[in-house]
């Protein structure tokens, strides 16, 4: 990160319109990666491009590591792995990607507990309750989704189409439901916000497959 952050600063020469730079240097990266993922993309640029975004196709750290152990269990758990011997744990890495339950997020400034994971192979928003491992096998997650959620909608202009947006998704949550998750299901993190007792959005990270 602070490489392509220093990249980025190198990129802006001038003495104003930093933010206007700053956005043109960001999409020639963007521009330059997804060239990366052309197959039709000659070698000799392929290695050049990479090595100037230190940027490698197909190379993901997918290292799986438990932290802060703790004594706050879940029924759930209990139910679904019967005298057996579970370990809890407040935060999960899945590679470089920080994951923790949402009673350890509510203590700190950054909330790592919002999710995107696969739930029937469709992608399903969540927040994850608890973290924990069966007989010290891989961890499993116990994450909270909610039955009635849409994506938000809105008029484009007077008698038009209704516009919807895929990424963020408004929930009820008096629907509240938890389901089992292994680590393989996560897709990636997301933003929570809940304005009220009865309603909550949730706001997926923009990326250059879903917008600029």
């Amino acid at each position: 990160m602070h490489s392509v952050v220093g990249k980025i600063t190198r990129a802006t020469k001038g003495t104003r319109r930093h933010a206007e730079e700053i956005i043109s240097a960001l999409h020639y990266f963007q521009a330059a990666i997804m060239h990366l993922k052309r197959s039709s993309l000659n070698i000799y640029l392929e290695k050049f491009i990479s090595t100037e975004l230190g940027y490698f196709m197909g190379k993901t750290d997918s290292t799986i590591r438990l932290m802060h152990e703790t004594n706050q269990h879940h029924v759930l758990s209990s139910r679904f792995f019967p005298q057996a011997i579970i370990k809890y744990f407040d935060v999960l890495y899945i590679g470089h990607v920080r994951i923790s339950t949402v009673q350890y997020a509510d203590k700190k400034k950054a909330d790592d507990s919002n999710i995107i994971f696969r739930l029937n192979e469709l992608p399903t928003f969540g927040r994850v309750c608890s973290i924990f491992s069966v007989k010290d096998e891989q961890p499993v997650l116990l994450v909270d989704y909610f039955e009635k959620s849409q994506p938000l909608q809105c008029n484009l202009s007077i008698n038009a189409d209704r516009f919807q947006y895929n990424h963020i998704i408004c929930v009820d949550t008096t629907t509240k439901k938890t389901c089992l998750i292994e680590t393989s299901d996560f897709i990636e993190k997301c933003v929570y916000f809940q304005p009220s007792d009865n309603v909550g959005h949730f706001y997926r990270f923009p990326t250059l497959r879903h917008s600029t």
